[in-house]
């Protein structure tokens, strides 16, 4: 399988981890330049995210995944994540 995230497989299994043990009904879509090739090596990774039926993501569950992925060993520090980013 090709890597089309460019991330490796260290980071991806943690974000996989992450979204499973934080945000465990909701899709998550790679978007932006992760997606379109334009990518390089500091380049953040855009998350769409979709709960079931279209409902409202809970702020605090998206709190605890920030805060996640901020404690976490992977470079992108989830700046952009909160209600309106």
């Amino acid at each position: 399988m090709t890597n089309r995230l460019h991330l490796s497989p260290r980071q991806r299994s943690t974000w996989e981890r992450l979204l499973q043990e934080h945000l465990p009904d909701v899709e998550a879509w790679a978007c932006g330049s992760r997606v379109n090739g334009r990518s390089h090596d500091g380049s953040d990774l855009d998350l769409a995210l979709c709960a079931p039926g279209l409902t409202e993501i809970p702020s605090e569950h998206l709190a605890d995944f920030k805060d996640a992925v901020c404690e976490s060993t992977i470079p992108f520090r989830g700046a952009g994540l909160g209600a309106g980013a």
